[in-house]
């Protein structure tokens, strides 16, 4: 556990020199599926941060545990297309916006 000590020296030496604080409430800790559940306990006790098994997404990005799929930008993908769709639209004549909607339905 001599890794979390030096975490644990750096986290309040950051604290210390930017005025900052870590909020323990927003904090979370991820572990991979090959740490031990004691292991797991005694790093996220002395830290004071909760487990996760997901970290959710950072700007928009899921941040990603495990192999990447077609499905992973999926959503990504959609709203960009949407995105793009609207700015050809707002760029279009009457009669072309109005065959953009009825092509797209």
């Amino acid at each position: 556990m001599e890794q979390v000590d030096v975490i644990h020296r750096v986290l309040e030496a950051f604290c210390a020199s930017s005025g900052q604080r870590v909020s323990k409430d927003k904090t979370r800790i991820f572990f991979s599926k090959n740490v031990g559940y004691n292991i797991r306990t005694e790093i996220s006790d002395k830290l004071q941060f909760a487990r996760t098994e997901d970290l959710g997404k950072y700007l928009g990005v899921p941040i990603i545990h495990s192999r990447v799929t077609k499905n992973t930008y999926k959503e990504i993908e959609s709203k960009l297309n949407a995105r793009l769709n609207s700015w050809k639209a707002s760029s279009l004549s009457l009669a072309g916006r109005t065959t953009l909607e009825l092509y797209l339905g």
